[in-house]
């Protein structure tokens, strides 16, 4: 049957480039049928970007409708979450030192690298292609607070705001793992609140190498803020766990393309769910 409930408990792993280059794909997000889409199938693009140059990332549909009637403005259009299959080619850190002030919204991932890719992710799949939503995200740690990740760990997240026109994003615990492990409060959950239907069908698909069609093992970062100095991530070595910000870990982010329905001519709506700037 058709529809995102249904499809969310299948994995396939089936190449769809060729759909989503056809428009196929594109139509089947939008109608929210996800006809001839499933959890693990993937998109090859080429994308460069000023920080890691030019790679070739495979792009795995990690779920269906995940942000629909989220965000502070109503997230009503479907749409498909991908994820990479391995992470970008080029480590990035979360800070230049080992801090997290500012918590996920201050770090220097959020403020420089992360729009960095933003802008590569929306020339490989083209504008028209990539929901820009809002979510809520850690805007300020207090580094005398008793962390959430116990251990001993001081400095928490204590504050957060929505944010507008996010494009992609580092993933929060509970989108990998199902709940929180080195969290410092809940205000690094936010929206991220669920897992993801791919790693709750092939777990062994949180762990990932570096670059396409990596063999190695690499950790990646997450958004959750653990400790005054450390973020969270996901450990090479198959662990959760947490990083001094200053590390260079892997960039495995989410991206969310759909396609926006209705022929739009100078800022003229005509049809449904039509965009300014938008011709289709």
């Amino acid at each position: 049957p058709d529809g995102a409930g249904v499809h969310n408990g299948i994995y396939r792993g089936k190449d769809i480039t060729a759909d989503f280059n056809s428009g196929a794909f594109s139509t089947n997000v939008a109608n929210g049928t996800f006809r001839n889409i499933f959890i693990g199938d993937y998109i090859i693009k080429e994308m460069t970007s000023s920080l890691g140059g030019t790679e070739t990332v495979k792009w795995i549909v990690a779920d269906l409708d995940w942000f629909l009637r989220c965000g502070s403005a109503d997230v009503t259009a479907h749409h498909v979450v991908l994820v990479p299959e391995d992470c970008f080619k080029t480590a990035t850190r979360m800070n230049s030192s080992n801090i997290t002030t500012g918590a996920y919204v201050g770090s220097e991932m959020y403020t420089t690298s992360l729009p960095a890719y933003a802008t590569a992710v929306t020339n490989a799949f083209g504008s028209a292609h990539i929901l820009s939503h809002t979510d809520l995200f850690s805007t300020a740690m207090t580094a005398a607070t008793a962390s959430m990740a116990g251990g001993g760990l001081t400095g928490a997240s204590t504050s957060w705001a929505w944010q507008s026109d996010r494009k992609i994003d580092l993933l929060s615990e509970p989108m990998v793992y199902g709940g929180t492990v080195c969290s410092s409060s809940f205000y690094d959950v936010g929206c991220g609140k669920s897992q993801l239907a791919l790693f709750r069908l092939r777990p062994d698909l949180i762990h990932c190498g570096s670059g396409y069609n990596s063999t190695g093992r690499s950790n990646w970062w997450l958004r959750a803020v653990a400790s005054s100095a450390n973020f969270a991530n996901v450990n090479n070595n198959g662990n959760a766990n947490n990083n001094g910000a200053s590390n260079a870990n892997g960039l495995r982010p989410i991206s969310i393309p759909i396609l926006r329905v209705g022929v739009c001519r100078n800022g003229l709506r005509i049809g449904k769910d039509a965009y300014s700037g938008f011709t289709g």
